[in-house]
């Protein structure tokens, strides 16, 4: 999960730099191509975004099975 989350701060790091660069392209080329990678590096944070959400949500169900484990297990008593 740590990794997803990295991978995502890098990809909304390596947007706002291209963003900021925007500013100074006035050839029409090297602006469509920069709001290309501008848009490759969105989708990249959004994809880490995702990865992270779903390993999140599948640890919770780790953590779910655990808890309903400790109420199992007071039925049973070690002879």
């Amino acid at each position: 999960m740590v990794a997803e989350i990295v991978t995502g701060f890098g990809a909304l790091k390596s947007a706002y730099e291209i963003a900021k660069g925007l500013k100074d392209i006035n050839d029409q080329v090297r602006l469509n191509n920069a709001v290309i990678e501008l848009q490759s590096q969105i989708l990249t944070a959004q994809a880490a975004v995702a990865e992270a959400k779903d390993r999140m949500q599948e640890m919770q169900k780790v953590i779910d099975e655990f808890d309903n484990w400790s109420e199992v297990s007071r039925r049973y008593q070690l002879k």
